[in-house]
């Protein structure tokens, strides 16, 4: 009798035993499929945060036009008679810096250009120039004449523009501008002669061949204005 009776007050023992055995192996589980859960979605996560930071990254690629308004204004003081605006992020190379490096440095160079960069890591690409030379025996159909022979990859575009009231003819199209024959260097060209009177001006755009900054191309050259067409 003495045998029964211990074996009875054993088995309560034994079964809670195993009940917390099947407790520690049921919480095992749970944390094993919430730690596969929480990983999966740490990974899908990621995948997730790359692919907008690539959509991002396309968005921007593009060209934002900033307001115009803003834009800086430079205006020639060597007497070339011309202003333009300019957005304040582009870099603004003009003939008075030339000019004070020639007296500085005495090392001197045409300093007939003025150019805004748009981009300086693929100039000449997103660039427009300025070049000015004096009215008096500079012959605008003469410029017009050695731009229709640049290195044009098929026949350019000629046309009539208006550029700061004046009435002007331009050529435009797809020109090469390398200067090894055995690699081009294809881009989109558009060359203007503005007959201002005291100065002839020939403006100057390179872009790529989409034209991805044209729209600021057109605000740049709609800024310019000239003081004199004497």
């Amino acid at each position: 009798m003495g045998e029964v009776d211990t074996k009875k007050k054993k088995e309560p023992q034994i079964n809670r035993n195993s009940r917390l055995l099947m407790v520690i192996f049921i919480a095992g589980l749970i944390i094993i499929w919430g730690y596969l859960m929480f990983n999966e979605y740490i990974i899908n996560g990621n995948d997730a945060n790359v692919s907008e930071d690539e959509g991002d990254t396309d968005e921007d690629s593009e060209v934002l036009i900033p307001d115009v308004e803003e834009w800086e204004i430079y205006e020639n003081a060597l007497g070339y008679g011309f202003r333009i605006k300019y957005p304040q992020n582009a870099k603004l190379n003009t003939p008075e810096e030339c000019y004070d490096r020639c007296t500085n440095t005495g090392q001197c160079s045409p300093c007939f250009d003025t150019e805004i960069v748009l981009s300086e890591s693929n100039y000449p690409v997103s660039t427009l120039q300025i070049e000015s030379l004096p009215g008096l025996g500079t012959k605008p159909e003469l410029l017009l004449n050695s731009i229709s022979n640049y290195s044009w990859v098929s026949e350019p575009v000629q046309g009539e523009i208006l550029v700061g009231g004046i009435p002007c003819f331009y050529y435009e199209g797809e020109i090469d501008l390398s200067y090894d024959e055995s690699k081009k260097d294809i881009y989109f060209g558009k060359y203007i002669v503005v007959d201002a009177g005291s100065y002839v001006h020939t403006i100057s755009w390179w872009d790529d061949i989409d034209r991805s900054h044209e729209e600021y191309y057109e605000n740049l050259v709609d800024s310019i204005s000239f003081s004199s067409t004497e």
